[in-house]
């Protein structure tokens, strides 16, 4: 078995894999949006009212690493790659010099009283008496990276099975582009699994549109 990336996907790219035997398995799409509108007006990121029960927090370097790897193991279980992560992925990614905390939101939901909910980041959440069940890690990319000017990436927004359909999803997204957009960045971009239906039509509801298409083939018998 033998597989290829195809990046770009050319018009001619899937005639000519299909004449060498290959099967298109995995399309891996590359959004992008802008931060402002054509007349320059900055975008509407303002988050939805913060569901009853649900608080909006920050990553807490050495306290929140075991629970978010295991809401991203639940949140990608089929994902090839993402679904896989261990601590050792996420130190690496801590020890990275564009690791951000301050750029990496979680939603907690929380077993104590029935305080007022806010779509700012909590300061004093306790872990007792919450769960995490969605997070949005933001990252700055720099200058010259995907143009010019730095730009900001929805690196990985992830939800636990067991909280969908209660709008997380499109809350977390907000809050973080709209801390993207108030540090400056005109532009942010993110990849997507194209079967992931559900994923595209959110970010494409806020305003993403495709920039590139990379597709895996896939050919077997060989030898």
């Amino acid at each position: 078995m033998l597989r290829v990336w195809a990046h770009g996907s050319l018009p001619g790219t899937p005639k000519f894999a299909q004449k060498a035997g290959f099967t298109a398995i995995r399309e891996l799409r590359l959004l992008e949006l802008s931060t402002t509108t054509d007349d320059g007006v900055p975008r509407d990121f303002e988050p939805p009212p913060t569901p009853p029960g649900i608080e909006l927090d920050t990553f807490r370097v050495g306290e929140d690493e075991a629970e978010w790897l295991a809401l991203n193991a639940r949140a990608f279980a089929h994902h090839p790659e993402q679904g896989r992560w261990t601590r050792r992925d996420l130190d690496e990614r801590e020890a990275e010099p564009w690791f951000d905390p301050a750029g990496f939101f979680l939603a907690r939901e929380h077993r104590g009283s029935a305080d007022d909910a806010s779509n700012e980041p909590a300061s004093g959440t306790s872990k007792a008496k919450s769960r995490m069940l969605g997070f949005h890690w933001t990252k700055v990319q720099p200058a010259g990276a995907y143009g010019p000017d730095p730009v900001g990436e929805v690196y990985v927004l992830g939800v636990d099975p067991e909280a969908s359909g209660r709008g997380l999803g499109r809350l977390l997204a907000l809050v973080g582009l709209r801390y993207l957009a108030q540090s400056g960045l005109q532009a942010v971009i993110l990849y997507v699994d194209g079967d992931n239906v559900s994923a595209v039509r959110l970010y494409e509801s806020l305003g993403f549109h495709s920039r590139t298409v990379d597709t895996m083939y896939e050919r077997h018998g060989l030898g």
